[in-house]
């Protein structure tokens, strides 16, 4: 049985809280730094990291309290070589795949923060009928490929 929504009292809804929208910006960019600094150093052991991945760590550890988003890879000494590599590479194929699916994520996530800072608004999209055919025809080529 479904029970009916409830309405919320002016009361309640002044005081609700908003999303930091920044806030969650910041963080979705850090940790698309923090997963691109942790697959170069694990694909590049030994390497010179690009002083850009390092202002982004400053950036973020000045502006918020915390050093990163992710665990650092401390393998112990006594690993064999070829179990050592089988793990940074495991490692590797982890944060590629995390930064492909942030990046895939990325209009989603801005058209969200977009949307929350709303407070009293929904959003819309008014589609054009050129968007409409373009979506089809992408449609249409995604289908093919499966095929």
């Amino acid at each position: 049985m479904m029970e009916k929504s409830k309405r919320l009292t002016k009361k309640q809804l002044n005081s609700r809280k908003s999303y930091n929208v920044e806030m969650i910006k910041d963080f979705l960019e850090n940790l698309m730094w923090d997963l691109r600094i942790q697959h170069f150093e694990v694909t590049h052991s030994g390497g010179t990291r690009d002083a850009e991945f390092d202002e982004h760590v400053e950036k973020y550890m000045k502006k918020y309290k915390s050093v990163g988003l992710l665990s650092l890879n401390i393998l112990p000494n006594s690993v064999d070589k070829y179990s050592g590599e089988v793990v940074k590479k495991l490692i590797a194929l982890k944060y590629q795949q995390a930064i492909d699916n942030l990046e895939e994520l990325g209009d989603i996530f801005e058209e969200a923060c977009n949307c929350a800072s709303h407070e009293d608004t929904f959003l819309t999209r008014k589609w054009t009928p050129e968007q409409i055919k373009r979506a089809v025809k992408a449609m249409e080529e995604m289908e093919e490929e499966e095929e």
